[in-house]
């Protein structure tokens, strides 16, 4: 990243680490990951868009319930009442996610950390992932309505603080490169993530 992560982010990524480690000691085959400033505004969609997941399971390694900011999805997919789509990057947002014993053992291989989780995720090919959302996201993050927060502070601080401009040039090039990893990363996912019978519609770039 063209940052050092702040040690919000730090902590956050070793929350969701230390679930994944307690999730492999259970034993189960999927769990459901919530961040503290979750809201579910319907609890017949939320459950509807869990059930509906689950049905497809071998399919997929993370579903996100939550996206902040979501651009226009490059496949979709539906499945009884659920919308699934695929982005050219999976959006920001670790509030709300369903993930798969394979994927949390791969995450888990990690020696290193270098981004916040989202951002990871926004380059899956890097642990081999393929992430999903539900469209029109059944949950929803209320951290302003909590108080704020604490981690958006500290960027802007650090933002702040850290004018580089030879940051700004390896940013430009990480940019670059991650672009050029997602569009083979989709064109190899693409149509191994749901049954042709389940796509509706195709958007965005093609491949």
């Amino acid at each position: 990243m063209k940052r050092a992560m702040i040690p919000g982010e730090i902590s956050v990524y070793l929350g969701h680490r230390k679930i994944w480690r307690r999730f492999l000691d259970e034993g189960q085959e999927f769990a459901l990951i919530m961040e503290d400033d979750f809201y579910i505004p319907d609890d017949s969609l939320f459950l509807q868009a869990i059930e509906d997941a689950v049905s497809v399971s071998s399919h997929w390694d993370i579903v996100k319930l939550f996206d902040f900011r979501p651009k226009n999805p490059i496949q979709r997919w539906r499945v009884n009442r659920t919308d699934f789509v695929m982005y050219k990057y999976p959006p920001a947002g670790g509030v709300a996610y369903l993930i798969r014993v394979a994927a949390a053992e791969r995450l888990l291989q990690q020696r290193f950390i270098y981004r916040p989780i989202d951002e990871d995720w926004s380059h899956p090919w890097e642990n081999n992932l393929r992430i999903l959302s539900v469209a029109s996201s059944p949950v929803s993050e209320i951290a302003t309505a909590l108080g704020g927060s604490l981690l958006e502070t500290e960027r802007r601080n650090m933002k702040a603080d850290d004018r580089n401009w030879l940051r700004a040039r390896y940013g430009n090039i990480l940019s670059f490169q991650k672009n050029i990893r997602s569009v083979l990363w989709n064109r190899k996912t693409a149509n191994s993530l749901l049954p042709s019978c389940y796509k509706t519609s195709r958007s965005g770039p093609t491949f």
